[in-house]
């Protein structure tokens, strides 16, 4: 019998919801090129999620994203919508930049994901 990972998801969702805060995720792409202006234009979705902040332990100095710079941040974010890097974090009146992230996935099914974020 294989256990299923829904309910951890769920979980994590509600201790979020509980004791974590509203973040916004903005992802921005680019789209067609317009020739009168010569550029890009550009689409931007945010989408509300919860999360918690924390400070990277003293002891830690690198993740898969690089060096750890004393200002980093970790978020820890409720499963959903897929953050990518260079995406950004509304945290309040802050923003943050996703440098790196890791998805807690047991067997397919997203739970958390974890986020190192600096201040843009």
């Amino acid at each position: 019998m294989a256990f299923d990972y829904t309910g951890l998801q769920s979980t994590a969702a509600a201790v979020l919801a509980q004791l974590g805060r509203t973040v916004t995720l903005r992802q921005t792409s680019a789209g067609a090129y317009d020739p009168a202006t010569a550029a890009n234009t550009t689409t931007t979705i945010d989408t509300v999620r919860k999360g918690a902040l924390f400070d990277f332990p003293a002891s830690q100095e690198r993740t898969q994203a690089g060096m750890i710079l004393q200002t980093d941040k970790k978020l820890l974010m409720e499963a959903g919508v897929v953050p990518e890097v260079q995406d950004k974090v509304i945290i309040g009146t802050d923003e943050y930049t996703i440098l790196g992230f890791a998805e807690t996935n047991p067997a397919g099914v997203p739970v958390l994901y974890s986020l190192h974020v600096r201040k843009s």
